[in-house]
């Protein structure tokens, strides 16, 4: 039977895997400058490959702002209309072949608002992007145009569970994940209850005094 001591060792080698671990999360932040306005693009990987979140959102001088998330998949852009307007384009859609990829969204990077969001029902509205850019509009998944988010990259992250991207995390920080993030959570969960379950058939079995007698 393992002793005390080694059962605390292997829980703490545990926990501990799974703290390293949220340091090499799938995730990763693209970015790019759109008019006056820098846009972010931050990818978080659910924990199975391809199944991704992304977060759409824009840092002013006003302060931060949140637009838009989705998931499947998610590419962007900043077009110029033939009215020389800056404008950031994003595409999203599931990820399956009956998907179709023509789903666009548009934000006017000068008042941050949504002109165009992408349809639900699975439908395309590449015409009303072409009406707002003044010319076809461009499938961004196969565009050089677009600055994110390249699925072959995002594979590769889930394949080696890269660093996440300019984040240097505390003890603190990692704690807050663990505890917040499902799958971790999850694992956070079972290495305590494992540990706890050993220490009780530990003490409950140790020999010692027995219950009524006083120890010499």
């Amino acid at each position: 039977m393992l002793k005390c001591s080694q059962l605390l060792g292997i829980a703490g080698f545990l926990i501990l895997s799974n703290l390293v671990n949220l340091s090499y999360a799938a995730a990763k932040t693209y970015q790019t400058n759109c008019g006056k306005v820098r846009f972010f693009v931050n990818v978080l990987n659910n924990g199975y490959a391809f199944d991704n979140s992304y977060r759409l959102s824009a840092e002013t001088a006003s302060g931060f702002f949140e637009l838009y998330t989705g998931k499947d998949e998610f590419y962007a852009a900043c077009l110029t209309t033939i009215h020389n307007q800056p404008l950031l384009i994003f595409q999203n859609f599931c990820d399956g072949s009956a998907c179709v990829e023509q789903n666009y969204g548009v934000v006017d990077p000068e008042t941050l608002s949504i002109r165009l969001q992408p349809n639900q029902d699975n439908t395309p509205n590449t015409q009303a992007l072409s009406d707002l850019l003044g010319f076809e509009a461009p499938n961004l998944s196969t565009s050089t145009l677009a600055f994110c988010c390249n699925q072959q990259t995002l594979q590769l992250i889930e394949k080696t569970f890269a660093p996440v991207e300019n984040e240097s995390l505390t003890l603190e920080q990692h704690l807050t994940r663990l505890l917040t993030e499902p799958v971790k959570q999850k694992l956070f969960i079972f290495t305590l209850l494992g540990l706890l379950s050993a220490l009780y058939l530990y003490f409950r079995k140790k020999p010692g005094t027995k219950k009524g007698n006083s120890p010499n």
